[in-house]
């Protein structure tokens, strides 16, 4: 995120906000998660986060730079799109000072709203195959899945083409041993954002400890995590689910991370070209999904972070595609650079006496 610099150049505040019972509206309100929270952040340069989003959520976020005087570019709520769907902005007010205290009592307005720039990547997860009941959900890094009732996580992650990740995934957030349910627990998670398992609220625990998990039809009431055994609850590898109506709630895909410095063909470096037609995409948003793509596979994608790059001295390593670029380097197994035709061929990375200019800081999400 970012806040632009047409009135001030002045030091950035930045709060998010995500609301708990839909949009706001002309009434002030505090039903709201805080997301994020920026002070005097100064430069220019985009504000790095990691914010996971999912369908249906309602996002706000203030942005101003200054102190005494909050100040803002404006413009009108204006149709746009994100990811492809269609996005109308409007205006939310909150009538105070972001550089010395948190935004609250909330409320939105049609007028002009102060312009704050924000950055986002597209994370898929595989869509719910049965025995899943629900999912996906990205959240902690993993893609959580609930299974139906009486079945396994290893019967949900074989279904959808992953594996069961339950011991790697359960140290991934706080425990929350109680019945009581917790921001921090997946199921709470998944309870608000769509209740796919059907469950109506907490109950007390039975002694079946995992990282989340739910009961069906017959009382429908779920759980927060606790990772101190298994009770045949279904949840870890090799786990029966003892169970009729649990629901276990499943870690199948867990992201993998790449960057900034990648490692190629014997080679470490940050440089990817993309001057002149050694540019995939024409500017650098598309160019770092580019590279991420077609170094790491289809299901990654960039953080945001990247920046314009130089090479620090002229033998540097560099990374390109083929096409249109340049044939020099080292063929790179396992890597497809496309052209604009749709053909292709393996990307590659060399150490070649030249300096050049591309991305750098690049920092690739998987699944």
């Amino acid at each position: 995120m970012r806040v632009p610099t047409d009135q001030s150049t002045l030091a950035q505040q930045i709060d998010v906000v995500r609301f708990t019972n839909g949009p706001p509206t002309g009434v002030k309100t505090n039903d709201f998660d805080r997301l994020a929270c920026y002070r005097g952040v100064t430069g220019s340069n985009v504000i790095q986060t990691d914010i996971d989003v999912q369908a249906g959520d309602i996002i706000g976020i203030l942005g101003a730079r200054g102190t005494s005087t909050m100040y803002n570019s404006y413009g009108t709520a204006y149709p746009t799109e994100i990811n492809g769907w269609p996005t109308t902005l409007t205006r939310m007010v909150y009538d105070g000072y972001l550089h010395n205290t948190l935004a609250k009592d909330l409320w939105t307005q049609s007028s002009y709203y102060g312009r704050v720039e924000m950055w986002y990547t597209t994370q898929q997860c595989p869509p719910a195959t049965s025995p899943a009941v629900g999912g996906p959900m990205s959240r902690y890094g993993f893609c959580w899945y609930i299974a139906d009732g009486g079945n396994t996580c290893d019967n949900v992650c074989a279904a959808v083409g992953g594996e069961n990740l339950a011991y790697e995934a359960e140290n991934a957030w706080p425990d929350a041993c109680t019945a009581a349910p917790t921001g921090d627990d997946i199921v709470t998670d998944l309870f608000v954002r769509g209740n796919e398992g059907g469950w109506t609220g907490p109950g007390a625990g039975n002694g079946c400890w995992s990282l989340g998990w739910g009961w069906g039809a017959d009382d429908g009431e779920y759980y927060g995590k606790c990772t101190t055994g298994t009770a045949h609850c279904g949840a870890y590898p090799s786990d029966p689910n003892g169970y009729p109506d649990l629901m276990p709630v499943c870690p199948c895909f867990q992201r993998a991370i790449f960057g900034p410095e990648h490692t190629f063909a014997g080679m470490t470096s940050e440089h990817f070209i993309t001057q002149t037609n050694c540019s995939p995409g024409g500017n650098i948003n598309e160019d770092a999904g580019y590279f991420c793509e077609s170094f790491y596979g289809p299901d990654c994608f960039p953080r945001i972070g990247y920046v314009a790059h130089t090479t620090p001295y002229s033998t540097y390593p560099k990374m390109h595609k083929v096409s249109g670029c340049t044939s020099n380097g080292t063929a790179i197994p396992a890597t497809w650079c496309m052209d604009a035709a749709g053909a292709g061929q393996q990307c590659k990375v060399g150490n070649w006496s030249e300096n050049t200019d591309g991305v750098g800081n690049i920092v690739c999400e998987c699944y």
